[in-house]
């Protein structure tokens, strides 16, 4: 879990990149723009950019922690998860595996989406991008958890698989890093 460190570096390069470009253009005699209409004086950019590094400042600074929190709520909920289906196992197990198939179908910034699985509270696997991902179950009540790496969000689906079907899921993002969890 290093979604929260990785955006603060990435807002620190920006916040930096931006200072850097403003320096270059008040020293050459442009003026910049705001919304491209209102032109800013050094001064106001000046302030702008040091909001801007001191934000990402704040945010690497806090990053670690953010971070922690998130991977331990994940623990939690896997092991809650995890107690669930030993309870479910011991009550209906399957004769044959079930395929379970999940696909990223659409979401923003889907190159770099990176989920966590956990089926039953355990690891089931990961998926980077728009990818797909399979694998089996020989339980017939199911917990799935789906964590976003870079934002913590989670989502949980349930479902019932039968002895030697397939299940078919797709995950989607929505641009405020909401997670839904759908069957085919």
């Amino acid at each position: 879990m290093k979604g929260n460190k990785r955006s603060a570096i990435g807002s620190l390069v920006f916040a930096v990149i931006f200072a850097i470009v403003g320096i270059v253009a008040y020293a050459n005699d442009y003026i910049i723009l705001l919304f491209r209409i209102i032109p800013l004086n050094g001064l106001a950019f000046g302030i702008i950019a040091v909001l801007l590094l001191a934000f990402a400042i704040y945010q690497l600074a806090t990053a670690g922690k953010k971070d922690q929190a998130a991977a331990q709520a994940f623990q939690e909920q896997a092991a809650n998860a995890q107690q669930v289906a030993m309870q479910s196992a011991a009550a209906t197990p399957l004769a044959t595996p079930c395929t379970i198939n999940i696909t990223h179908v659409k979401g923003s910034l889907g190159t770099i989406n990176h989920f966590i699985l956990m089926l039953n509270g355990f690891e089931a696997g990961t998926m980077k991008g728009k990818k797909s991902l399979s694998f089996g179950t020989n339980i017939a009540e199911n917990s799935l958890s789906v964590q976003h790496s870079g934002t913590g969000q989670t989502a949980f689906f349930v479902f019932t698989a039968v002895p030697g079907g397939v299940v078919n899921l797709s995950i989607t993002i929505s641009m405020t890093g909401a997670i839904t969890i759908a069957q085919v």
